[in-house]
């Protein structure tokens, strides 16, 4: 807000659980017999906390760790357990390459097409609309930031298609979320052209 400067420094997927691996492939490398699927992280958590339902002790032992590291934000695709303590600003992904949005034949949105707008207006609308949903209750906490859409897209050559892509972002997080933030599509590292900077910029 106005006077009240804020700089975001968050970390994406926490959560009690990760991918799982297969313990079969590497047999050698555990004390006993491992199982086929496992996650390591529940498999270390419950071994730390002495419990399987150890979530609320872990997310209270997250929150402090974040503090002591000066890590102020949770970032995307954190667990909603922890979010919705309310003891940390966070971010979410509201949707990511929506069906029913007009594509290029290279996978990016046709957003010269005249119904891109639309498209993308319904897709996070809709997102939102389930009654109980992260994104449903995101819109009215205080603690979400703001929104990305979208994650490491693989922009085309022409400039043309930027500025209506991050400018139709933009209104459609306006439409349903007008106090939050839209955040952009997290870029697929930095080496794009100065067009697409400032095209996302912009918005």
């Amino acid at each position: 807000p106005s006077g009240h400067l804020f700089y975001s420094l968050g970390i994406n997927v926490i959560k009690t659980d990760s991918d799982a691996a297969n313990g079969y492939e590497h047999r050698d490398w555990y004390e006993s017999a491992p199982k086929s699927a496992m996650s390591f992280s529940t498999w270390n958590l419950q071994a730390k906390f002495g419990k399987s339902d150890f979530a609320a002790d872990y997310y209270d032992f997250v929150c402090r760790r974040l503090d002591s590291w000066g890590i102020n934000t949770i970032g995307n695709w954190s667990d909603g357990a922890l979010t919705n303590l309310g003891r940390k600003p966070y971010v979410l992904t509201v949707v990511s390459k929506p069906a029913n949005a007009p594509k290029l034949a290279n996978g990016f949105y046709d957003t010269l097409d005249p119904t891109f707008a639309d498209a993308m207006k319904a897709a996070v609308a809709g997102a939102v609309a389930t009654a109980g949903s992260s994104y449903a209750m995101a819109v009215t906490d205080p603690m979400c930031i703001g929104f990305f859409i979208d994650n490491e897209l693989s922009f085309p050559s022409d400039s043309a298609y930027y500025e209506p892509y991050f400018k139709a972002c933009k209104e459609a997080i306006a439409a349903v979320a007008p106090q939050k933030l839209y955040l952009g599509c997290r870029f697929k590292g930095l080496r794009n052209s100065e067009a697409l900077w400032l095209a996302a910029a912009k918005w």
